[in-house]
Parts: C-alpha cells; sequence; structure tokens
C-alpha cells in the first residue's frame, strides 16, 4: 500500500501526493546527519524520474516528470 497526504493529494492530484511523500521520506531518513546532502542551509537528495517509476512501477516516466512539475509549480 502507497500512502500520501491527503491533503497534497485535493491540492495536486495523487501522484503529486505521492511522490512527495517518498520525497519526504528521502529527505526526512536517508539524507538525516550526511553533511553532502546539506546546502546553503537547505536539504537535498537526488532521485531521477526512473528510480522513481522502479519505487512506484504503476506510474509511467512521464507521469513522474508531471507529478514533479506539479510539485514545482505549486512550490
Amino acid at each position: 500500500m502507497t500512502k500520501f497526504r491527503s491533503n497534497v493529494a485535493v491540492q495536486c492530484g495523487i501522484n503529486p501526493a505521492i511522490i512527495a511523500e517518498y520525497l519526504w521520506y528521502l529527505l526526512m531518513n536517508e539524507t538525516e546527519g550526511d553533511d553532502a546532502c546539506n546546502r546553503h542551509g537547505h536539504h537535498w537528495c537526488r532521485c531521477s524520474a526512473r528510480m522513481m517509476t522502479a519505487e512506484f512501477p504503476f506510474l509511467s516516466i512521464p507521469m513522474a516528470k508531471r507529478a514533479i512539475k506539479v510539485l514545482s509549480d505549486r512550490g
């Protein structure tokens, strides 16, 4: 089962909500304590659309890219 926040899904759609939750997980769990992922006071992680589709096989690469664009456009 895939978890996501319903308020993000209402504002952006289900696919962006799934991607947002995945990126949040990466930032909070996999970069914790890693100075290489902290630049200019912001946490960063590297994750391609292809990597996301490996994690979520029900998303295509264009679907993942659209989800990222929606999240980026909405801030």
